[in-house]
């Protein structure tokens, strides 16, 4: 699977589940930018444990400097974890259960 949702890729294989997720790099010998991935989570058994990973990946990213700050930043990133987990299942077709 491969869903793309913003600079985000959501992926998995047989095994596991993970994020990846584009970033710009400036080349200085080619003096150009070039698009990059990079894992934006770890490795996860199933879409759950995925979700709650990178609710932590992201928290961790926060610059709050008050809990009030770090405590509406963690209800974004819940948020926008949900939402793209709810993305993920809503583009399953009809095809894809019967197989």
């Amino acid at each position: 699977m491969e869903i793309k949702r913003g600079k985000y890729t959501l992926k998995s294989d047989r095994w596991c589940f993970w994020v990846e997720e584009e970033y710009e790099f400036y080349d200085k010998k080619t003096d150009k930018t070039k698009v990059l991935t990079r894992n934006a989570s770890g490795y996860y058994a199933d879409i759950e444990q995925l979700a709650n990973g990178l609710v932590d990946h992201l928290i961790g990213e926060s610059d709050a400097t008050s809990m009030r700050k770090l405590l509406e930043d963690i209800k974004g990133v819940k948020q926008k974890v949900a939402k793209m987990t709810y993305n993920k299942l809503s583009q399953i077709t009809e095809e894809q259960i019967s197989e």
